[in-house]
């Protein structure tokens, strides 16, 4: 629909800005390759990051992706974070106290 709507995906539209802004290339691989890591080479590690960050801020309803589909996890970046299953129980806790701070912070302005 972005392609189609706008000519261009919000990745390569990110591409396109982190370029104008002269962001490092690792947070330019991030942005442009977040639903599939293994294209930013070696600046994989970010982009897995990113991509795994995508999936649980969806999958809990924080902000809006503009659709309510959660992407599909890829399974090189769960490996490339050498993430094991039971670590998925902590880190949404910690995305949960997380999200509590921003609130409170948020709140106040």
């Amino acid at each position: 629909a972005e392609k189609k709507a706008l000519g261009a995906t919000h990745q390569e539209l990110g591409g396109w800005l982190c370029g104008k802004w002269n962001l490092p290339k690792d947070l330019t691989a991030a942005v442009t390759s977040h639903h599939y890591p293994a294209l930013a080479g070696e600046h994989m590690q970010i982009a897995s990051v990113v991509h795994l960050a995508d999936i649980l801020v969806r999958a809990l309803a924080i902000g809006s992706g503009g659709d309510a589909k959660i992407p599909r996890l890829n399974e090189e970046a769960w490996a490339k974070l050498n993430l094991k299953d039971q670590d998925l129980p902590p880190l949404l806790k910690a995305i949960d106290a997380e999200v509590e701070k921003a609130t409170i912070f948020t709140s106040i302005l």
